[in-house]
């Protein structure tokens, strides 16, 4: 998919002549620096296609060329938008639609998931590329955890020792469902 896990250091050139944090002389040289939480949540924004625009567009050509479906227009009239924290945090913002994510974010729609999937039929995020309920990936049924099935809460006291048991009062737990 779409730059995923990868630093792209173009997009960051661009947006460092902006904020001017980046990291030289190192082996990140060119992207983002992480050393502040502010600079890590500038960075987040700038490199996400949900919050920059221009990145949407670029990531929608790789899926397109793998479905053989057209996609690119699903964040083309928003290529110039781009998102700060500040932008963030003074109001919400309606999300970009990107390749990373299913669902469509337009102006006169809401937020829907697996849009993508099922009115423009790209295939599904798993190995198949179909929806499935049953797993039979080796590591899945290793857990026991081939089909989605009800199962009762974890009892907490389980994962104590004795003595912490014993500190825990029986009205203090809590169980979650």
């Amino acid at each position: 998919m779409a730059h995923r896990g990868r630093c792209n250091p173009e997009a960051w050139r661009r947006a460092r002549a902006r904020r001017g944090a980046h990291a030289e002389g190192c082996p990140a040289s060119g992207c983002p620096r992480l050393e502040t939480a502010v600079q890590a949540c500038e960075a987040i924004p700038t490199l996400s296609g949900a919050s920059n625009g221009a990145m949407a567009v670029k990531g929608w050509p790789a899926l397109e060329r793998q479905t053989g479906v057209e996609l690119t227009h699903l964040a083309a009239g928003r290529a110039a938008e781009r998102f700060t924290m500040a932008d963030i945090t003074t109001r919400p913002r309606k999300a970009i639609t990107t390749p990373v994510w299913s669902g469509i974010a337009e102006e006169d729609r809401r937020y829907s998931p697996f849009a993508v999937n099922v009115e423009r039929l790209v295939p599904w995020h798993t190995l198949s590329g179909r929806q499935r309920f049953y797993l039979d990936q080796e590591w899945i049924l290793g857990f026991g955890e081939g089909l989605p099935l009800h199962r009762p809460p974890l009892e907490l006291a389980a994962f104590l020792s004795p003595s912490e048991r014993a500190a825990v009062p029986e009205a203090a737990s809590v169980t979650l469902r």
